[in-house]
């Protein structure tokens, strides 16, 4: 028999349950039983002493042990479970919150389900004792009726695995409408991956719009104190990718704080004694969760690299590297990876989302240090999830294969509910293997993967950000899903303001440092907003510095002059006539010679008599020759 999970082993364990698998559902149909399936959630930890007194009640506990085969699932081992029964409430996903209860007939279809695992009734929510009560009569005095809910829920549940028919080609429509979805929801909380989105979007098409989103709910994360959810791996780690991006774009001084504070926590106080990073945080309310899950991992290692590079961390990139070899030699090869690891035993068979989130990382860390066995490495991983996930029916990704059995319908997972679309993930792991690799087919598949959702893309791109930022790349990219590499210019006209790019020397060693330059032309009778402008509702100055293997203490901006504008806002600060911003730089010791194109990045709001005017961006570039170190 099994412990409830979220209550541990010194529980006092009242309920027989069982693990989730044939056993359990085996001997469901021998008694003629329902199956009473709940789903713990560990990281809520106000959940605990709830669920404990529901399960753990005498009468309850009777009912359960007498009417039904009691089934206990953690979800931080079957994720998948938890996101495929979560599909037949129609609940939001910030409304979800502890344990998913699911009613199962002996074959393993599901009749019933609710959110929440209750002592008592509730409002409109029925506590367990009445809830199972309820679902057993059904069960004994309504078969029929059970029959139906469950081949409704069954169809349901396989209509959710299925894309919306598409009604155009992939076009850019579909990022349009996710960037003004959440456009719209500004001043509410967007998903925790949006930022991401909006930056890279930013990225590949300066979009002020985008940027400024994506600042403000950062901002909101860089003010709030660490609360319960800032312990969670996957989310801490989704968050520190996020906060170094906004930084080098932006160069926000609180950004770089936080994400400081953030990778310094998950480096060390999230470290595992045998290598890789814990699943929670240790709290005052509450132990740590040792596990060391695969995809969580490769989160972390790509958010750990991306700071070492952008903040210029080396500890950061040591950290992730050693994560990544202790990762790979604890959860095993690619063909048999492992979804988790707890001291020195591997948990069951990886999904989807540890081979992709893995390999996205290690390509992050192949990308920081320059070492080619994490590109070696994360191929490995994309072929075997191949391999094992491929749609090859109706493309795209299945999150499960047999070795999970046994499941009802094979989940496919477009949306990011609140973890990153494996499908999403793994579109855009295939776009970079097809850059660093140079083999087509990667980039075919990325295309084929982004198309097997067209429908649901067209339909409502909103909560899809991750495969809307795979469908952005692969539209930018073109039809074989290369990269277009024309050279920007260095120097550009916008509105009212020249830009020129340039650098202090045309050759630096690696190792070296050298610095970028941009010249901002102001023409007569117009102001452009300084970094910070001191009004709320202008934009302020923003330059950031793209190029492989950089790295930057941020930008320095020269001191603004403070007038009263026209616009009734009171005293801005502001540059007339000339300014010249410069990013000191360092090229990383593991960069490997040959030419290297520095990308300036610059986002300004320009003003005249008449008021300010909207943003405008711009996005130069400057060629060095980086050569062998000394």
């Amino acid at each position: 028999m099994a412990t409830m999970p979220t209550l541990g082993s010194e529980s006092r364990e009242v309920v027989a349950w069982r693990a989730w698998g044939d056993e359990a559902l085996a001997e469901a149909r021998r008694a003629d039983k329902p199956v009473l399936l709940v789903i713990t959630d560990p990281a809520c930890e106000p959940c605990r002493d709830e669920e404990s007194g529901a399960t753990n009640h005498e009468d309850t506990a009777h009912l359960e042990n007498a009417g039904f085969v009691a089934v206990a699932v953690d979800r931080f081992d079957r994720p998948d479970l938890g996101d495929l029964y979560a599909s037949l409430l129609d609940v939001p996903r910030a409304e979800q919150g502890g344990a998913l209860v699911v009613f199962l007939l002996p074959d393993g279809r599901s009749f019933a389900a609710q959110w929440g695992l209750w002592r008592s009734d509730r409002d409109t929510s029925p506590g367990l004792r009445t809830l199972a009560t309820r679902r057993l009569s059904e069960f004994r005095h309504d078969r029929a009726g059970a029959e139906a809910g469950a081949a409704r829920n069954m169809e349901r549940l396989r209509r959710a695995q299925r894309s919306d028919p598409p009604r155009a080609p992939l076009g850019r429509d579909v990022v349009d409408a996710a960037l003004e979805g959440l456009a719209e929801s500004f001043d509410a909380t967007i998903p925790p991956g949006a930022p991401r989105f909006l930056l890279e979007e930013n990225s590949r098409r300066p979009n002020p719009a985008a940027l400024r989103i994506a600042a403000a709910a950062l901002d909101r994360m860089a003010a709030s104190p660490a609360g319960r959810s800032r312990d969670v791996l996957w989310l801490d780690a989704v968050s520190l990718r996020a906060l170094a991006q906004s930084y080098a774009a932006t160069g926000s001084a609180a950004h770089r704080a936080a994400a400081e504070a953030l990778a310094t926590r998950i480096a060390i106080e999230m470290r595992d004694a045998r290598g890789g990073f814990v699943a929670l945080r240790p709290t005052e309310a509450g132990a740590a969760d040792d596990r060391v899950i695969a995809g969580w991992n490769g989160l972390a290692i790509g958010a750990l690299a991306t700071t070492g590079s952008l903040l210029g961390r080396p500890s950061d990139i040591e950290a992730a590297a050693e994560a990544a070899a202790r990762v790979r030699e604890r959860l095993g090869p690619p063909a048999s990876l492992r979804h988790s690891a707890r001291g020195g035993t591997a948990g069951g068979p990886a999904f989807l989302d540890d081979y992709v989130d893995l390999a996205d990382g290690l390509l992050d860390l192949h990308v920081a240090t320059g070492e080619s066995r994490w590109l070696t490495e994360a191929v490995a991983l994309v072929e075997a999830a191949v391999g094992r996930f491929l749609d090859p029916v109706d493309g795209g990704f299945f999150t499960t294969d047999s070795a999970h059995a046994p499941v009802p319908v094979r989940l496919k997972q477009a949306f990011d509910v609140p973890l990153p679309s494996p499908n999403g993930v793994m579109a855009r792991v295939l776009l970079r293997l097809d850059r660093a690799t140079g083999e087509r087919r990667y980039g075919e598949l990325a295309r084929a993967t982004v198309e097997a959702f067209r429908g649901d893309l067209q339909r409502a791109p909103r909560g899809m950000e991750t495969l809307v930022g795979a469908a952005a790349e692969v539209l930018a990219t073109g039809e074989g899903g290369m990269e277009d590499t024309r050279a920007r210019p260095a120097r550009q006209r916008v509105g009212p303001v020249s830009l020129e790019a340039s650098l202090s020397s045309a050759r630096v060693a690696a190792g070296g440092s050298l610095e970028a330059r941009l010249h901002l032309g102001i023409a007569e009778g117009w102001r452009v907003v300084a970094r910070d402008p001191g009004v709320k509702d202008l934009l302020g100055l923003a330059v950031s510095v793209l190029g492989e293997g950089l790295t930057n203490e941020g930008p320095r901006y020269p001191e603004p002059r403070q007038e009263r504008g026209p616009w009734d806002t009171g005293a801005v600060s502001v540059y007339a006539g000339e300014a010249t911003i410069t990013v000191p730089l360092r090229v990383s010791p593991r960069r490997r010679p040959g030419d290297l194109r520095v990308g300036l990045r610059v986002v300004f709001q320009p003003c005249d008599a008449s008021g300010c005017k909207p943003p405008l961006s711009a996005h130069l570039e400057v060629p060095v020759t980086v050569e062998p170190a000394p």
